[in-house]
């Protein structure tokens, strides 16, 4: 995923599930400089700064 699609996931009115790694993620923030994402594991307190790319938007269909 791109830096601009994170930015538009996160100004949506909408839930869009994202996954890192193959586990679903909430977007915290983004740093559209250094291209990278602060997540949070969904189940979990942990959090982690990602690049981008690492995360991928999943098909609701």
């Amino acid at each position: 995923m791109d830096i601009e699609n994170v930015q538009r996931i996160m100004e949506s009115n909408g839930v869009i599930e994202v996954d890192y790694m193959g586990q679903s993620i909430w977007i915290q923030g983004y740093n559209k400089d250094e291209q990278t994402v602060e997540i949070g594991l969904i189940g979990s307190k942990e959090s982690k700064v990602v690049n981008a790319n690492e995360l991928n938007e999943v098909d609701g269909g």
